[in-house]
């Protein structure tokens, strides 16, 4: 079996101040309990960088949930997460990505939520 999250795991929509220690409690426990039921991999939603890739990257790196995005950069286009993830299940290898959507929007969305330190590529050229 494989286990995968489109994205937008963590977060509905813009964090508070006066929430944010809640929501970084909330968005841990979510990672924890994804890891325990065994979660293959997470794509990287707009909503999951509403707290900052870097508070992503630290969930990843305290977490087994493994995240990946393959046309989510920085502003060099070096890759912000794996872009893919290679699972063996049942003697097969499977190659998991996700993207972001690229329309001007969420582009637009991502790095004012992020102050430029993340950037959307183009979906198709990423897949």
């Amino acid at each position: 079996m494989l286990v995968v999250d489109s994205g937008d795991l963590f977060f509905e929509k813009e964090i508070p101040e006066a929430v944010r220690n809640s929501a970084k409690l909330k968005a841990r426990l979510i990672s924890q309990i994804y890891g325990r039921i065994g979660c293959d991999a997470v794509n990287v939603g707009e909503q999951d960088l509403v707290l900052g890739v870097d508070f992503l990257r630290e969930l990843e790196n305290t977490s087994s949930l493994p995240f990946t995005s393959a046309n989510l950069t920085d502003a060099k286009d070096r890759p912000l997460f794996k872009p893919y993830i290679l699972k063996k299940i049942a003697g097969k290898t499977i190659g998991i990505f996700g993207v972001i959507g690229d329309t001007s929007e969420i582009a637009s969305n991502v790095k004012k939520t992020t102050g430029g330190a993340a950037v959307v590529q183009d979906s198709v050229k990423a897949a």
